[in-house]
């Protein structure tokens, strides 16, 4: 929830896609887009890739440094539908899926999804005419790419000066190692690239708050911590909820690994901790219960404990093929393989020899 002031507050329709004719379309093209997406220079999926960006990051000394964080204004209704439309033309060669539409179907489809938003209010219908629809499954990739195509015309006299310039869709963040005035040149320079698009700048020379972490200079370097919004209201679940004890811990857990991973220094991370465990105790959760879970999680061990969990976030996919008539066929695959997962978790490789084994005599190969 995000709190507003009412005194002067201003109105747009949301126009939500969940029950549109063209949903569909519109998640098909934010799948055909999403990998062009990601190879753009801004591009950064979570707070996690801009940590490691920032690891390696070292500034001149000699030069101030300023911590910047932008927000594109109204960025969904400020994106011109017809300029995205031409934009998305000189990407479409790019589309891993074009083999199976040619271009004129394609933008058939994109043309739905941009030109054929429809709200009702009062019992009256309207036409959104203008400014991608903030219900769409591909507004976000659409809305990426047009700003994207902004970045790209930054001149060297203001590049030579941006250690790091990444986008997460509208929150902008910028590593700037140069004079101020300069600065405030380039400013001005970015909010007239384009008449629609207008960001709202916040620069500091020590530290800065970006999506879920703070930034802040350190020496010649720079950490984080973690960024708790005021009106947080930290409502996890409750210890006498019938939720699963699994569901419990795993949520703690995973939120433990995330202050692991945003907290450079012991002592942030120690101290979110602390926070985080007086919070759970409001909750209902009893000391041994938490202190049993705490304990497994040491500031020391940081690096192999982030790497088990990238390793869980990437598991192995394996496609089984499926016949509605051989249906018992394929849930006898499953359980085998969940057998053999087991096993493998276990190194138990005389088990999997011998899984193998009732395989070949079964005939299931």
């Amino acid at each position: 929830m995000k709190i507003l002031d009412i005194k002067n507050a201003e109105g747009r329709p949301i126009v939500g896609n969940f029950k549109s004719p063209f949903i569909n379309a519109s998640k098909f093209i934010a799948f055909t887009l999403q990998p062009i997406l990601e190879k753009t220079p801004t591009y950064i999926k979570n707070s996690y890739n801009l940590i490691n960006l920032l690891k390696n990051i070292k500034f001149n000394s000699e030069l101030p440094i300023y911590l910047i964080t932008g927000d594109v204004k109204e960025m969904y209704p400020s994106i011109p539908l017809k300029e995205v439309y031409k934009m998305v033309e000189k990407y479409f060669h790019n589309i891993h899926n074009n083999e199976f539409l040619s271009e004129k179907q394609y933008f058939r489809i994109l043309g739905f999804v941009l030109f054929r938003n429809v709200l009702e209010f009062n019992e009256e219908y309207y036409l959104q005419i203008d400014g991608l629809p903030m219900g769409s499954a591909c507004s976000p990739q659409l809305a990426s790419l047009f700003l994207w195509n902004l970045e790209e015309k930054i001149p060297s006299e203001f590049l030579k000066y941006i250690l790091i310039w990444k986008r997460f869709i509208d929150d902008i963040f910028v590593l700037w190692n140069g004079p101020k005035e300069i600065l405030e040149e380039f400013k001005q320079w970015y909010n007239s690239l384009h008449k629609n698009i207008k960001i709202l700048w916040n620069v500091n020379e020590n530290n800065i708050n970006y999506l879920d972490i703070i930034v802040y200079v350190d020496g010649l370097n720079f950490g984080v911590k973690t960024f708790q919004k005021p009106f947080n209201v930290y409502g996890y679940i409750p210890f006498n909820s019938f939720h699963p004890e699994s569901v419990k811990k795993g949520f703690i857990k995973s939120e433990i690994i995330r202050y692991l991973r945003t907290n450079t220094k012991e002592k942030d991370y120690l101290d979110i901790c602390f926070l985080f465990f007086r919070r759970l105790r409001t909750r209902g959760y009893p000391d041994n219960f938490l202190k049993r879970i705490f304990a497994k999680f040491k500031f020391q061990d940081k690096e192999n404990i982030i790497r088990k969990k990238s390793c869980k976030d990437n598991p192995l996919v394996i496609k089984l093929p499926y016949e509605e008539l051989f249906f018992d066929l394929n849930t006898k695959y499953l359980l085998i393989l969940k057998v053999g997962v087991i096993l493998l978790k276990n190194s138990n490789y005389l088990g999997l020899l011998l899984l193998g084994l009732i395989m070949l005599i079964l005939g299931i190969f």
